[in-house]
């Protein structure tokens, strides 16, 4: 990238900062808005729920989503050895990108890359848009955030945006007149909100309200139907996708065909219990923590 050379050359005064193994340089969730530039080592990228996503070397920048945006660290940075970085301050940043024009819209294309990566992962729903549908749907996407409370979702009440989470959870929970409220899991940075009901014209069926800060990429009601419309195949799978998620873990039907696969009621089953890494909570063996609902590598 342009932007690495162009920053090397012309930045003075930067702080020069050093870390030794292990130790982190961003945190995920933190509010900053220096930019990085990598002088000697490298740094490994984690993302909760995802763990290492990423591993840059010397002369990589990193932190732009924080100068460009003022969003959130999307991820966390760590020292892999001795590492040293550039510290560039939003002030000499800007004072850079006056002077280098072209300087700005670099940083802004790596950026909307390392975004499209973290909200398009492989095996997600929309991994299958291609370059021309990615670049369109980022002119629809708006960035936002919100504090506690605040809520992405409610029940019996038809969408009326879509969104992908960046950063923060969220509590997913329905009412039912039997239990009351009944708190189903949370979504998580990847996980995404209103599409079935948005594809469906229906009530969405769960409600999903903000823990703590939260930002998430908006897209409209009108431009996310325009554009599953337009992509047949990437509706049925987003669809698809969506239809399974939030229901009971066992049904009737799912129970009397359990009951017909172990009918003798004295079998034993032996489950791996897993521990999550995140929160801690204790549970059998699944590809995501029931508690936190974070996306996991589970090690017995």
């Amino acid at each position: 990238a342009r932007a690495v050379p162009t920053l090397l050359g012309v930045v003075d005064r930067a702080r020069t900062r050093h870390f030794i193994r292990d130790e982190i340089i961003i945190r995920e969730g933190e509010a900053s808005s220096h930019l990085y530039v990598v002088l000697r080592g490298d740094v490994l990228v984690e993302r909760l729920g995802q763990g290492v996503i990423g591993r840059l070397k010397q002369g990589a920048v990193f932190g732009e989503g924080g100068l460009l945006e003022g969003a959130r660290r999307m991820a966390t940075v760590r020292a892999t050895r001795g590492t040293s970085v550039m510290e560039i301050n939003a002030q000499q940043a800007d004072a850079l990108c006056r002077r280098v024009p072209r300087l700005r819209e670099d940083l802004r294309r790596q950026y909307r890359v390392r975004m499209s990566e973290l909200l398009i992962p492989p095996g997600s729903a929309l991994a299958g848009l291609t370059g021309s549908q990615t670049e369109l749907l980022w002119t629809r996407l708006v960035p936002r955030r919100v504090g506690p409370g605040f809520s992405l979702a409610r029940q019996d009440r038809v969408a009326g945006e879509f969104g992908i989470i960046l950063s923060g959870v969220a509590d997913v929970w329905r009412r039912s007149p039997d239990a009351g409220r009944e708190t189903l899991g949370r979504l998580t940075p990847g996980d995404f909100f209103g599409a079935l009901s948005l594809l469906t014209g229906a009530p969405s069926r769960v409600s999903a309200t903000a823990v703590g800060p939260l930002q998430y990429m908006s897209l409209e009601a009108g431009d996310f139907v325009d554009l599953m419309d337009a992509w047949p195949h990437q509706r049925r799978r987003l669809q698809a996708v969506a239809d399974g998620r939030w229901r009971p873990e066992r049904s009737a039907a799912g129970a009397d065909l359990l009951d017909d696969l172990l009918p003798d009621a004295s079998v034993n089953l032996q489950l791996d219990v897993m521990k999550c890494p995140y929160c801690g909570h204790n549970q059998v063996e699944a590809e995501r923590c029931s508690n936190c609902g974070a996306l996991m590598p589970w090690v017995p």
